[in-house]
């Protein structure tokens, strides 16, 4: 049978469900108890599933009473709602549910072995029904759709096609460059003009020549304190070469967090993607040796990268200039 056409509005919110499947995916790797939380986040993300779904197939209301295991019958076909289907995951779907039941109600904690459980079970859910009620597999759910940048949505769907297409470097780079631009932006593209950007941009500079010059004006003093003279020199060059590195580190750690993001998944983000040079028109791409990400390190970056745009994005609502100020 088939389904109604997706429109740009429901793609719009399977991103979004696609997008806190993945959040839900990270909380569970996370060391107990943080991995609990990721009970809450799948249920959400069932929920909201399914919530879609019957609007999607204009299913009948589910009446006052109805709750989170109604939707089962709800969507099913019948004499009156032809264009029902059988979801299937409704055992596994209400072990889920008892469990957020348990923890938020009672207090229970899920344990790791209900955090893999819910892991599994929910992936099995989206993977299976997906294709049922919306007539497209859960992995081709493009996530970019819920970034509000035109650019960085392009890039994001320029990574997916090369992910697709099995070229994970460049789905790399396409993220790496997506993320260079969004966060430029909010600190003055490199010479940290805006709000968040702590001064230029500090880079070390590594022949400042303070050696050579000590050791120019050691030629001019006594043969005997000609090498102190250097040596003074050669210290003080390497001093502030520390100095500029331990502040060029601190200056974009606090670009990082004053952006609102997370600087270990930041970390974890720069250490997975490639490093892209671009001079005019040409793109240079350059990896370490053996680079070869998995699908999951892929889909963690992407993620990141959505985060990121969304909390530019916030950022950029809360950058309104005061009411008493004239608009340019």
């Amino acid at each position: 049978m088939a389904r109604p056409i997706i429109d740009t509005r429901t793609m719009g919110r399977l991103a979004f469900v696609r997008l806190l499947y993945l959040q839900g995916v990270d909380q569970s790797r996370r060391p107990e108890p943080l991995s609990f939380t990721s009970v809450f986040t799948f249920h959400d993300t069932v929920e909201q599933f399914l919530i879609l779904a019957a609007e999607h197939l204009h299913a009948p209301p589910l009446g006052r009473d109805g709750g989170f295991m109604d939707y089962w019958s709800a969507l099913r076909p019948s004499r009156n709602f032809a264009d029902g289907v059988e979801l299937s995951g409704k055992i596994a779907m209400g072990r889920l549910n008892e469990v957020r039941r348990v923890f938020k109600h009672a207090g229970g904690l899920p344990g790791s072995e209900a955090v893999q459980d819910a892991v599994a079970a929910v992936a099995g859910f989206l993977e299976d029904n997906t294709p049922r009620v919306f007539a497209i597999e859960f992995d081709s759910i493009d996530m970019a759709d819920v970034v509000p940048q035109e650019h960085a949505r392009a890039q994001l769907k320029a990574a997916a096609a090369a992910e697709l297409a099995g070229d994970r470097t460049e789905a790399m780079a396409q993220l790496a460059e997506a993320f260079a631009e969004l966060f430029s932006a909010r600190v003055g593209r490199g010479l940290g003009s805006g709000a968040y950007g702590f001064g230029r941009t500090v880079t070390r500079q590594p022949f400042l020549g303070i050696s050579a010059m000590f050791s120019t004006i050691g030629s001019s003093v006594h043969q005997n304190r000609r090498r102190g003279v250097a040596s003074i020199g050669e210290k003080l060059d390497k001093h502030i070469d520390q100095l500029t590195e331990a502040v060029e580190a601190m200056q974009r750690g606090m670009r990082i967090i004053a952006a609102g993001l997370e600087y270990a998944r930041y970390n974890r983000f720069e250490a997975l993607i490639p490093t892209v040079y671009r001079s005019g028109e040409h793109r240079h791409v350059q990896t370490v040796g053996g680079y070869a990400p998995s699908r999951e390190e892929f889909e963690y970056c992407q993620q990141f990268v959505i985060t990121v745009a969304l909390r530019m994005a916030e950022l950029d609502a809360n950058s309104a200039a005061p009411s008493w100020r004239p608009r340019l």
